[in-house]
């Protein structure tokens, strides 16, 4: 039997069958249960991303707080008092830059950690707020119900009476979001991680806090947020100097290190674009050599391209690493993926003075590098090619050139916003809601991001299926055929190599 590739009606019907049965929990006064769906249903949208807020969800959840929390909040705010309600709880996203601003304001910080899963991920956060003596935490019982959890935030913060919160969270957050439902006389304020894609909350903020214009035009055109509630605040990547672990063979004094690297899926895709410049920059550049730190799905396929073209002493694997400010520290240039760019990693680079190689075009999705690096506006300048020849053309100066490679790398190390200006503009825009830097809409091609995950899903994810699986069981397979008999023969392998056969 051959199972044909998910389309987009089939994505949005699993998605709207999630929602009715999330609709038909709460009408049963199922709370606990209707605040699992509305979570199953966000992934969906996450993962796809064919909307960006669903008012359906948002008027639910809003229901669902009012129920739970029968009692809005009702409290004199303590001025200079701070709630942080993080769900990721670690150092890779966003929540050190932020904690370091509020603790350099001397201001008091109850930090909510709502996963416990993410107790040892979060060790460097709690260890910053266990020195600092005006911080508080708290982590969440992982034994309560979801409804418990709740009412657990939400008396916590009504006792800690806050001047102001901050959510750090998953876009599938029904706790956070739920809680802040019932917060109408406190301004909430949404750290825009995930700026390209689909979120719960919308409905339950007063502003969302971008960092990139892309985020920015996504808010104001799908999100429906008025341009007076979106702030602009870049970052800065948090710097560890763990110890190098090196590469995996002896590199020749001679060679000029690039390095890449992020998850697999954003270098597949546009007829493997991305596979035919690594292999012309290597072509024509005698001397280069490319490293690539990559996690995921998908690794087979890169090691396929190298072995199929005898790329073997010119290419390598470094898998996930660690050590990964070290790793950039060691090159002498960064190759940003394509098509879907790493912003995170272009950081790095910037940090370290190495040069960055970037392809984008004129309309592509995630790829505006320049709003991530040269955070100081005043020093913007261009860094994505729109020509493949143009950008080859460039490697090869780069390559070729030891002082130019050193010249660009300078212009963007001081392009980056610093930690003192990140604190600084952040207590302007909280204090004042007026915006340093320019929000500039950007054109997005939203039909072509959205067939491309969709294709990165047929090909090389069974996220989906995974999740509709886990949650719904053999039901899985009534509720939803299609998705269900498609991650089948995934779920099979998973149950082979659990049992060993």
């Amino acid at each position: 039997m051959t199972i044909m590739n998910l389309t987009r009606k089939d994505i949005t019907s699993a998605y709207n069958k999630i929602k009715r049965i999330a609709r038909k929990s709460f009408d049963k006064k199922k709370y606990n249960d209707s605040l699992a769906k509305i979570s199953i249903a966000a992934k969906l949208a996450y993962y796809i991303n064919f909307i960006y807020t669903d008012v359906e969800l948002e008027n639910m959840l809003n229901d669902i707080s009012k129920n739970i929390i029968p009692k809005p909040a009702d409290f004199i705010s303590v001025e200079n008092r701070y709630v942080f309600v993080d769900s990721f709880g670690n150092s890779k996203v966003l929540a050190l830059q932020y904690l370091k601003a509020l603790i350099s304001w001397d201001v008091e910080i109850l930090y909510i950690l709502e996963s416990y899963s993410k107790i040892e991920e979060s060790k460097e956060i709690r260890e910053l707020l266990n020195t600092y003596s005006r911080g508080t935490i708290l982590v969440v019982d992982p034994e309560l119900e979801t409804a418990e959890k709740i009412k657990l935030i939400f008396n916590r913060i009504s006792d800690y009476k806050p001047f102001k919160i901050l959510l750090h969270i998953t876009p599938w957050d029904v706790i956070a979001t739920t809680v802040m439902y019932a917060f109408n006389n406190v301004t909430r304020y949404q750290i825009n991680m995930t700026d390209h894609a689909f979120w719960l909350g919308s409905g339950c903020i007063d502003y969302t806090i971008e960092f990139r214009s892309y985020g920015c035009t996504v808010s104001l055109e799908k999100r429906n947020i008025d341009k007076n509630h979106i702030l602009v605040q870049p970052f800065y990547p948090i710097i560890k100097n763990d110890v190098f672990q090196g590469f995996p063979v002896e590199l020749n004094k001679d060679n000029v290190i690039i390095f890449s690297g992020g998850t697999y899926y954003k270098i597949f895709g546009e007829n493997d674009l991305f596979f035919l410049i690594l292999k012309r920059i290597l072509e024509e550049n005698p001397s280069a050599v490319i490293l690539f730190a990559g996690m995921g799905n998908g690794r087979n396929r890169l090691e396929n391209f190298i072995s199929s073209n005898r790329l073997e002493k010119r290419m390598m694997l470094l898998g996930e690493r660690k050590d990964i400010n070290e790793v950039f520290r060691n090159c002498d240039i960064y190759l940003n993926t394509y098509p879907f760019g790493g912003g995170l990693m272009s950081q790095y680079a910037a940090y370290n003075a190495k040069p960055i190689l970037a392809l984008t075009k004129a309309n592509a999705f995630n790829n505006d590098l320049e709003d991530i690096v040269f955070s100081n506006s005043d020093k913007k300048q261009q860094i994505c090619f729109t020509n493949v020849e143009d950008l080859l053309q460039e490697t090869k100066r780069l390559v070729n050139d030891r002082e130019y490679r050193v010249y660009k790398g300078q212009q963007l190390k001081e392009g980056i916003i610093s930690p003192e200006q990140f604190s600084s503009n952040l207590y302007r825009l909280m204090d004042t809601g007026v915006n340093l830097f320019p929000i500039e809409k950007k054109s997005i091609n939203f039909m072509a991001f959205q067939d491309w995950y969709l294709d990165i899903h047929n090909k090389y994810s069974n996220k989906i299926g995974y999740v509709i699986y886990v949650n719904f069981r053999m039901l899985a397979f009534l509720y939803f055929p299609k998705i269900s008999f498609k991650y089948f023969p995934s779920l099979l392998k998973l149950i082979r190599n659990k049992i060993g056969i």
